[in-house]
């Protein structure tokens, strides 16, 4: 335990020292201060409606989100609380990230390029640093969850408190966020590579894991049909395969397009606009990428290390990077890099997992 507990503890700290540079910032942006001030003027005068009514009269119901808004602002009164709450949550996703690497691949250090990956990704910084967004705290908890559920396929007579504790975090997760419904299409697709690769389930694991998910939705279903009026906009299929060009762009750029649009004021990967001239340029670099990853093919040692990848587990995990990002192509037209944040959990252990048999 304590070889795990060290380099969790060392990255963490990083990750805090990191990002101890914006804790003393204000709010920024409308959307902190339009939560803060709901929380400190409407849902200080009638409490209730956090229960009762949808997040700015929008098709999104999120009671747990407005509850702790509501907490963090009471708790501190200024941002700092917020960001505290927000980088607490991130370590806590981070650390979560270490666990499901080493469970998948049982390799130390790799474990550790996939927490210190997700850690310091540019693409996280935004959720972290943005006060009252609740994608730290929902996210932390579904990294946890999938951290439990991998431990429960492993853990003896203790899976069912493992699946209770799954449970727990999603129908929290879901009422703080609804598109964490999206967790279960993760859990599945692991469980169909488990079954396939012959490996057993404790009895009736899976009339409980179906039971929890079941239930959950069902639940779900309930409170929008009593709550929310008005339905979900569905993008159309130019808006969606621009946002899956964006989302893919986005977590395979060598650079941190946050800090380039700072710098140079290039375009966020939101803000990408697809002309002749950008499709151009990325068919160039793509190639020099792929020419630059081809050449160390040539080397016989280069391809023994290939071949020892488990390409089906990678395969996998992509999908669950697609399954996690599913709710926001089909329901967010517009695209945002915030919705990266959980996608990057499995991108992280991908990418570790490929340098880590790919490098001498």
């Amino acid at each position: 335990m304590v070889k795990h507990l060290v380099p969790i503890m060392w990255i963490g700290t990083f990750v805090c020292l990191l990002y101890s540079s914006v804790s003393g910032a204000y709010f920024c942006g409308y959307d902190d201060f339009l939560e803060v001030h709901r929380a400190a003027f409407a849902d200080s005068k009638e409490p209730v409606k956090m229960l009762t009514t949808t997040h700015f009269g929008s098709p999104k119901y999120r009671p747990l989100n407005r509850l702790a808004t509501y907490v963090t602002w009471h708790l501190g009164h200024g941002p700092l609380a917020f960001r505290i709450r927000n980088l607490l949550f991130h370590v806590l996703c981070m650390a979560s990230v270490y666990g499901i690497a080493w469970l998948l691949y049982r390799q130390r250090q790799l474990a550790i390029g996939a927490a210190l990956l997700f850690g310091i990704h540019p693409l996280a910084n935004q959720t972290v640093v943005v006060a009252s967004w609740p994608s730290t705290i929902t996210y932390g908890l579904l990294a946890l969850t999938f951290f439990l559920f991998l431990l429960s396929l492993e853990a003896g007579a203790r899976w069912k408190l493992n699946l209770t504790g799954v449970f727990v975090l999603v129908l929290t997760a879901v009422l703080l966020y609804e598109a964490s419904i999206a967790i279960f299409g993760v859990l599945f697709c692991y469980l169909l590579l488990h079954w396939y690769r012959g490996r057993g389930l404790p009895r009736y694991y899976l009339a409980m894991l179906g039971g929890i998910a079941g239930s959950i939705a069902l639940l779900q279903a309930v409170l929008r049909h009593i709550f929310v009026s008005n339905a979900m906009p569905i993008a159309t299929i130019p808006v969606l395969a621009r946002n899956v060009a964006m989302y893919v762009g986005a977590m395979l750029m060598p650079v941190d397009a946050v800090l380039a649009n700072t710098l140079f004021g290039t375009p966020l990967p939101s803000e990408w606009v697809f002309t002749t001239e950008i499709f151009a340029i990325a068919a160039g670099v793509l190639i020099l990428i792929l020419a630059a990853a081809a050449a160390p093919l040539l080397r016989p040692a280069v391809r023994q290390r290939l071949r020892n990848i488990d390409w089906l587990l990678v395969l996998v995990l992509a999908v669950c990077c697609v399954a996690t990002l599913l709710p926001f192509l089909v329901f967010a037209p517009h695209p945002s890099e915030t919705y990266l944040y959980f996608p990057l959990v499995m991108f992280a252990v991908l990418l570790s997992a490929l340098l880590w048999h790919a490098l001498p």
